[in-house]
């Protein structure tokens, strides 16, 4: 996981949206330019000359209210970003516990080989001599092409995962050539708390903060879409006129009649309930996700337990009577192997 975080070009464009939504959080809330006009205009008796500065003073009303807007907004983007890197370390820490388990079961094969490969050797020695059939020898060579078959199978699956995990990690060239432990890890003794899983998930989930923050940012956002159909449309400024060689000056007032400003405050009011509406389908989603997940750890912890404490040491046991027997006389060599 570290040397993805280092390494990986996936990674550091997450970084960089995070640039991009500061900038966007910075843009939302930058006040617009004052417009500067003017008019000449000629008549019989001479000419007359019109200049004009004025500035929007809506965005001075809501500028507080448009920086809290920006900084959830800005809190969204960046809780998605996290749900996103996190999506992505997971993805790694499966996609390398996949390629370990590969390889071992590739390991596996290999032994497997080569004891399929010592029966055929030794069933091909005593067909020559007479002591074995010919149904018996063609049983031992078609174990062993079978096993080289699942073998072939295994170190293509092995390289397509450990192509795969290279991608996630963003490693290539001489990068590539790193090796996987020799052995499996243990397992765990701590005991995992799953208790009050569910709400600790709720609490703590990036994505479903995204969408409370979510919900709020659009709060915010109809509001301020009220604000502006009955306020958005004043503007102040300075006036000056030149007529007859003379200047008169004075303020300048505009305001923005409020007739059709009902569709953006509906399509933002619209947004809310979506925002709503996702907020809870979200959480009843990670709830299910998280009961979900919870019955495949204690089942998977269980299975590999009882493997560890009940299977192997039974396998061990027989491979050890296998032998006895054989010492015997009583199993021929094909058991033994």
């Amino acid at each position: 996981v570290r040397v993805a975080l280092n390494l990986s070009g996936r990674v550091r464009a997450l970084a960089a949206e995070l640039d991009i939504a500061e900038a966007q959080r910075s843009a939302s809330v930058r006040l617009e330019n004052p417009v500067f006009g003017g008019a000449v205009r000629t008549a019989e008796w001479g000419r007359m000359a019109e200049l004009e500065l004025h500035q929007d003073l809506t965005q001075w009303i809501l500028r507080a209210a448009r920086v809290d807007l920006g900084a959830v907004e800005y809190g969204v983007a960046r809780q998605r970003i996290a749900e996103r890197l996190l999506t992505r370390i997971t993805g790694i820490r499966v996609a390398y516990y996949e390629l370990l388990q590969t390889h071992h079961q590739v390991a596996t094969l290999r032994s497997s080989v080569e004891a399929a490969a010592a029966a055929h050797d030794l069933a091909q020695a005593l067909y020559r001599a007479g002591n074995l059939s010919e149904l018996e020898t063609a049983k031992r060579q078609a174990l062993y092409e079978d096993v080289r078959l699942e073998l072939a199978q295994g170190e293509v699956a092995e390289l397509v995962d450990r192509e795969q995990l290279n991608a996630l990690m963003g490693l290539w060239g001489e990068q590539i050539e790193w090796r996987l432990p020799t052995q499996l890890p243990p397992l765990p003794e701590k005991k995992i708390a799953i208790e009050h899983i569910e709400s600790r998930a709720v609490a703590h989930r990036a994505d479903l903060l995204a969408a409370q923050m979510e919900r709020e940012a659009r709060t915010r956002d109809l509001t301020i879409a009220r604000s502006e159909r009955w306020f958005g449309g004043i503007e102040v400024g300075f006036s000056a006129e030149w007529e007859g060689g003379d200047w008169a000056v004075g303020p300048a007032v505009g305001i923005r009649l409020p007739f059709f400003g009902g569709a953006e405050v509906a399509r933002r009011r619209a947004e809310l309930r979506r925002s709503e509406h996702a907020l809870v389908a979200r959480a009843v989603e990670i709830r299910a996700e998280v009961r979900a997940v919870r019955e495949r750890l204690l089942v998977a912890r269980d299975r590999a337990r009882h493997y560890r404490d009940v299977v192997l040491p039974l396998k061990e046991r027989i491979v050890a009577l296998v032998q006895q027997q054989y010492n015997f006389m009583i199993d021929g060599p094909f058991e033994l192997l």
